[in-house]
């Protein structure tokens, strides 16, 4: 049996949180990627498909914290795949979608420069550096990002 947020007895706040996640509901959330750990790399690699990034490859000298910044860049760079924001900030200047038919956009519409520029735009989020428009549109929807802060906000909510 299920029941209405709004009749149950919760704060107001987590009302909130439940009501933004049932509207939400994303037509297409692309699954976790596999991790991998390989002593032939120095830097984490990623592996793009049409689905989003598949697989994270991590070097075998990565920190835990490395791997956790690798991780989220890619959860934020996976937002292509059904938001229509994230999805024209990766397309740059070409603006590929219009509000009327997002967020039912074909998958082979999100080229891989399209999943590059976003991967970019986040691993420069989680990094800390200036980035590119997908940076800036991270920025904008999620604030600065601060290490302490993220990874308190991952646990305690």
């Amino acid at each position: 049996m299920s029941a209405d947020i709004h009749s149950l007895d919760l704060s107001a706040q987590v009302k909130t949180a439940l009501n933004d996640i049932e509207l939400a509901k994303p037509t297409r959330i692309p699954k976790p990627p596999k991790l991998v750990t390989s002593e032939l790399f120095e830097k984490a690699q990623f592996d793009l498909s049409h689905n989003g990034i598949s697989q994270i490859t991590f070097p075998k000298d990565f920190t835990p914290v490395d791997k956790a910044k690798a991780m989220l860049a890619a959860q934020h760079a996976n937002m292509i795949q059904y938001d229509e924001a994230a999805f024209n900030a990766a397309a740059g200047p070409l603006k590929l979608v219009n509000s009327a038919t997002a967020p039912m956009w074909p998958i082979d519409r999100i080229t891989r420069g399209m999943q590059q520029r976003a991967l970019d735009g986040s691993l420069a989020f989680v990094n800390g550096e200036k980035g590119n428009s997908y940076t800036e549109y991270l920025q904008k929807t999620l604030g600065q990002y601060d290490q302490l802060s993220w990874l308190t906000r991952r646990f305690t909510i």
